[in-house]
This record gives C-alpha cells, sequence and structure tokens, in this order.
C-alpha cells in the first residue's frame, strides 16, 4: 500500500529491502486507518504510540529488533473484559479474505476457535462451545459472518461438525495484538498527558436523557459517567447536562434546569457553564462517552463548533462498547461530511455509565 506496487514476492523483498536502508523508520498509520500507510522515524512513533499505530510486523526480525519494548512478546495479563475480548476475535479471526500475508485461510470450529482464545482469558474456562457460540453472538463478533461448511469429524461418530472458512492472524503475531490491546487506555492516557504538556485544558461532557428513572438512580448513572471521565480520560473537569436528548440544540440546553449540580461530586456546571468556559477558554479539548453521549443533531453540531472557536478537539470514548478512542480536530468535524455524519448515529441507549 505504501509504494503502490503489486503485491508478490519479489516486490516484498525488494520494497522491504528499500525501507531497511531508510535507518530507523517504521511504517504507521492513525486514525484507525491502516489503508493509508506513511513512514515515520522510530523516536517519533514511540512518543505517541496511541496515535500512531505500528503494523504486524510478521518474521520481519530486523524491524522487530529495532522497535522498543517487542523484544518481550509474552503477555503478562489476559483479557479482561468483553470488549478487549471482542477485539481480540475481531482482529485475530476474520470473514473475509484480507489480501494480507499475515493471515492463513483455515477451517475452524468454534471449540477450536475458543481453545486460542483461552490463553488469554479465563472468562470461558468452566463455558461450553453452545455457550461460547451463544456469547459471540449476543456481542456480534464478525467471524460469525464466516462460510460455514459441514464436515464429518474424526470420533464424532458418523455426525456432521460445524466448521468456519476463516483467515487467521499468523500464530506469532497474536501476542502482539494482545498486547496491543491490553495497552491500549495505558497509551490513550499518555496521549492524553501529552496533550496537557501541549497547553490543552482536557474537560469532559455527560448527559443523561429525559428517561423515567428516579432521582437517585439518575444520580448514580450521572456520577457515574463523571467517575469514568475522571479516571479513563483524566479529565480536570467535567461539565453535566442532567435532562437532555441526544437531538437537543446544545445552547438550548440547561437553560432554565432546576437540577442541583452540587449534588454530583467533581460536576464543574451544565452545559450553560460550558458554554462560558469555552468563551474563555483556548485550546480545548474536550471527551464525551460516545457521540450521542454529545448531540445527533450534526446540523447542530457544526454550528455549535462554529460558534466555539477554542474547542479545537472532541475525543469520544467508546471502551466499553468497541475497546476503541476516536480523536477529532475541529477541522475534521468542519471539512469532512463523513465525519460529521458519525454523531448521527443513535439506534438505542448506549450504557454510557458502564465499565470498560
Amino acid at each position: 500500500m505504501l509504494y503502490c506496487e503489486v503485491y508478490n514476492d519479489t516486490n516484498v523483498e525488494k520494497l522491504n529491502n528499500r525501507l531497511k536502508e531508510m535507518g530507523d523508520v517504521v511504517i504507521c498509520y492513525v486514525d484507525d486507518n491502516p489503508m493509508e500507510p506513511f513512514i515515520l522515524p522510530i523516536q517519533k512513533q514511540s512518543s505517541n504510540p496511541f496515535r500512531y499505530h505500528l503494523y504486524s510486523l510478521g518474521n520481519d526480525n530486523d524491524m522487530t529488533d529495532k522497535l522498543k519494548g517487542q523484544e518481550d512478546r509474552t503477555v503478562e495479563s489476559p483479557l479482561v473484559s468483553d470488549t478487549m475480548i471482542k477485539t481480540f476475535l475481531d482482529e485475530v479471526f476474520l470473514p473475509h479474505e484480507p489480501f494480507n500475508d499475515n493471515y492463513q485461510k483455515k477451517l475452524m470450529t468454534m471449540h477450536g476457535i475458543m481453545e486460542i482464545l483461552s490463553r488469554y482469558t479465563t472468562k470461558f474456562d468452566e463455558k461450553s462451545n453452545i455457550a461460547f457460540a451463544r456469547w459471540c453472538t449476543q456481542a456480534k463478533v464478525s467471524l460469525l459472518n464466516a462460510e460455514v461448511t459441514r464436515k464429518t469429524g474424526k470420533g464424532s461418530f458418523g455426525s456432521k461438525i460445524r466448521y468456519r472458512t476463516v483467515f487467521v492472524l499468523k500464530d506469532e503475531l497474536i501476542d502482539d495484538v494482545v498486547k496491543a490491546i491490553k495497552d491500549y487506555i495505558p497509551n490513550y492516557q499518555a496521549h492524553i498527558k501529552n496533550l496537557k504538556e501541549d497547553g490543552f485544558q482536557i474537560i469532559g461532557y455527560c448527559r443523561k436523557s429525559r428517561t423515567n428513572e428516579d432521582d437517585d438512580t439518575r444520580l448514580r448513572l450521572l456520577q457515574d459517567m463523571i467517575n469514568r471521565l475522571k479516571q479513563r480520560s483524566l479529565v480536570d473537569k467535567v461539565f453535566v447536562s442532567p435532562y437532555s436528548s441526544a437531538g437537543e440544540n446544545l445552547n438550548a440546553r440547561d437553560a432554565q434546569t432546576k437540577f442541583d449540580i452540587h449534588q454530583l461530586k467533581n460536576a464543574s456546571g451544565t452545559t450553560q457553564d460550558l458554554i462560558s468556559y469555552l468563551a474563555a477558554t483556548k485550546k480545548v479539548c474536550m471527551v464525551v462517552l460516545d457521540f450521542a453521549g454529545l448531540t445527533t443533531n450534526v446540523k447542530d453540531l457544526k454550528q455549535w463548533l462554529c460558534d466555539n472557536p477554542n474547542l479545537e478537539n472532541i475525543i469520544i470514548d467508546q471502551l466499553p462498547i468497541q475497546h476503541k478512542i476516536k480523536i477529532f480536530n475541529r477541522a475534521q468535524l468542519l471539512n469532512d461530511v463523513k465525519t460529521l455524519e458519525l454523531f448521527n448515529c443513535r439506534t438505542g441507549c448506549v450504557q454510557r455509565a458502564k465499565k470498560c
């Protein structure tokens, strides 16, 4: 992809040699877009691994040796959350041909997939294959989209076993995937600290829809969201909209609220206080819990960004849902229609107070 050459063994060897001749550089990508590679000095990549993602390196030992921290491939701790497990399965077992030398086409049973997964988590130690398959269905794991065939298995007394045609990451690369998943939050927090060192003010924003909870439940859920923003994203202030819909205009929120914001610990004010803060504070980066945690009103969001030029970045925390963080600068949101349309996403209620 980097050199736009035809993929074959000759070109792989030639272009790998060309890259080695360049010295201490690596091929990276940003914004979860591996289809747009670029070359970066190793030191630059190492300084911000959350922003600059590395490709899996296969058997290229020379390049591997150059990367700091890659010598020890042992995974020290297992995958501990459902989102981490889903991310692992979606990256290691692909349902379609990736045209990538790091994957091998295999026929696999759910039991075989669960055996590989069991190296890194204890979640399914006491579970049956059926329970694992049911969990995968509920989690919408992508490998379930793979082609299914039935074959008579050894020792099955003539009964047919279901196999899925999946493209499996090479075994020597799987530890790297697990390490990347495990290190995702620490790398994200390091990125936040870098932003602070660059002079950014890191704030959080959360809202609660007009649903039918009692007051104590609403307070608990709002407090949980504040705590998540403080703990995961290291925000210095959190602004709260205690009663607002996802599509409601941002400027209109909390204009006449009677909610006592002082009932919440570490809350810095309502949406109206946020607007005042943005007017007076430069270089602001705002973190929200999922897209709908800010708004689903795309037209209003664009106007709100125009009205608040000090808001330079918006970070979308989707860790409990997808084990992902998405970072957008104001230019992307104002100039790229597809990026802005990501906020037009509400299909159901999301548990924004959920742990990752």
